[in-house]
């Protein structure tokens, strides 16, 4: 339960994060807002920006880069903030989509996560293929852009690795509706691998082709989308697909913690 309720507020972060972005897309495409200046190329084929320059061993404003600003303080800045106004406009999209009372409808919609996830893994590809690959490993000499093998903060992976895959015992809920019981485990087993799988192919890619140098490691976000400008047409083609994603997986999430809720402490799963 906990589990669930986590993802469910991981999900709500990132859809704010992914409705900001395609509406500044849509925005500064509307209004011929250039944003260039504020972005730094990586030998002259793709654009990646570091939005915390500070965070990490280099200070990236040093050498010409500067992260991308929030806004530029105009009235839609204001009305389109990603924290503190994204938020509460999901409410008014999810909150009458949480109230139906099957999930059924909403299962419809999953394939379209296989779309995405294929158009994802197309675009990592892609990227990394403009980007190349920019490893150093200095054993035994110290340099700016060192990448260790291991860090004592490895234990955030393990936890972000548990939810992930633990959100996927879900599915079972779902499996109990299949015709033919009999091949559940194998379409589960098949399921976790192609997952496992996929975080294995997008995380090393990224990884790997992210430019450093001129910029770091450290400066790679937890949602590497982060990392291209709103500009980019085809990252905003991803947010997009994603933002859809992840609005009809949000109420089967919200089915999920209701059943198991209400059926402990009504014993029905929507309760008159």
């Amino acid at each position: 339960m906990v589990s669930l309720i986590g993802a469910m507020v991981v999900y709500w972060v990132l859809m704010s994060n992914f409705l900001f972005n395609t509406g500044k897309f849509i925005y500064n495409f509307a209004n011929n807002v250039s944003v260039a200046d504020l972005e730094f190329g990586t030998n002259g084929s793709e654009r990646v920006i570091c939005p915390f320059p500070n965070t990490g061993h280099l200070n990236c404003t040093g050498d010409g880069f500067s992260a991308t600003d929030n806004g530029t303080g105009t009235l839609f800045d204001k009305w389109w903030h990603k924290t503190n106004t994204i938020p509460f406009y999901l409410i008014i999209l999810l909150l009458p989509l949480l109230n139906f009372r099957s999930a059924s409808f909403f299962a419809r919609f999953t394939f379209l996560g296989t779309i995405s996830v294929v158009y994802l893994i197309v675009l990592v590809t892609l990227k990394a293929a403009r980007l190349g690959f920019h490893l150093e490993f200095h054993w035994f000499e110290s340099t700016q852009f060192f990448v260790a093998e291991f860090r004592l903060l490895f234990p955030q992976l393990t936890g972000v690795l548990t939810l992930a895959f633990f959100i996927h015992n879900c599915v079972i809920t779902l499996l109990k509706n299949n015709k033919v019981q009999e091949n559940n485990v194998r379409d589960l087993s098949v399921a976790y691998l192609l997952v496992g799988l996929t975080y294995l192919y997008v995380g090393i890619l990224i990884f790997a082709s992210f430019p450093s140098p001129p910029l770091t490691k450290d400066c790679i976000e937890p949602n590497f989308l982060d990392n291209f400008p709103s500009s980019d047409i085809m990252v905003f083609v991803a947010r997009a697909c994603l933002l859809f994603q992840m609005t009809t997986v949000y109420p089967l999430l919200g089915y999920l913690v209701r059943v198991q809720l209400m059926g402990q402490f009504f014993g029905n799963h929507y309760p008159r």
